[in-house]
């Protein structure tokens, strides 16, 4: 009974560490494989997250725009004195260059794919480009954005203030590191109603909507 009990106490042993070294291989490999999911599936979770934030700026725009509708007699949007005036660098006194200035943005809008793209001097931050709980990151400072409330008229409202106000005092951030929520607003004239841009300035060519009342 010894003998047997030392013989299959012999058997009985740990892993080699040539059976370490194939499993660690096999973890690795597995890792190598899983990564990319995972990180899609964050990229994804992201995007998904990014879009639904711009739905609910443009809500919040909508219903800001009936609200003064009801209030001024003409609706306009946060930042806009009128609704005539415009929102960053797309400016338009006539219907005519209103309908171009559309399709100018709408162009831009192809290629506007960086937070560093120079196409950003015409659009400007939603809630602030410093606020304290939706910054552009101190470290992306070659990111380029206009001015806050960036209107040419008298700047009667503050757009950032009108924002969030419209979101009862609160702010969102992007979920993207290099992101950050945008807008321009291309004026109204007689019965035209003024056309708002929201987008992400992570990629403003792939995350942006429009609401236009």
């Amino acid at each position: 009974m010894k003998n047997k009990i030392t013989k299959y106490l012999k058997r009985t042993r740990g892993a080699s560490l040539a059976e370490f070294a194939v499993v660690a291989a096999m973890m690795g490999t597995m890792a190598t494989v899983a990564a990319p999911k995972f990180s899609g599936v964050g990229a994804g979770a992201e995007k998904q997250k990014t879009l639904s934030n711009m739905d609910l700026v443009a809500q919040a725009a909508s219903n800001f725009y009936n609200a003064t509708a009801t209030v001024e007699k003409k609706g306009r949007f946060p930042g806009q004195d009128k609704y005539t005036d415009p929102i960053g660098g797309y400016d338009a006194t006539t219907l005519a260059t209103i309908l171009s200035q559309r399709d100018a943005i709408e162009l831009a809008l192809t290629t506007y794919d960086s937070y560093t793209n120079s196409e950003g001097s015409n659009w400007t931050s939603v809630f602030g480009k410093a606020h304290v709980d939706a910054p552009i990151l101190a470290a992306n400072d070659n990111a380029v954005l206009g001015a806050d409330d960036a209107s040419t008229t008298t700047g009667q409202y503050n757009g950032p203030a009108e924002w969030m106000s419209a979101f009862g005092g609160d702010v969102i951030a992007s979920p993207f590191q290099d992101g950050h929520y945008i807008y321009v607003v291309i004026p109204g004239y007689g019965a035209e109603a003024p056309t708002l841009y929201v987008a992400d300035l992570v990629n403003p060519s792939e995350y942006n909507t429009t609401l236009k009342p």
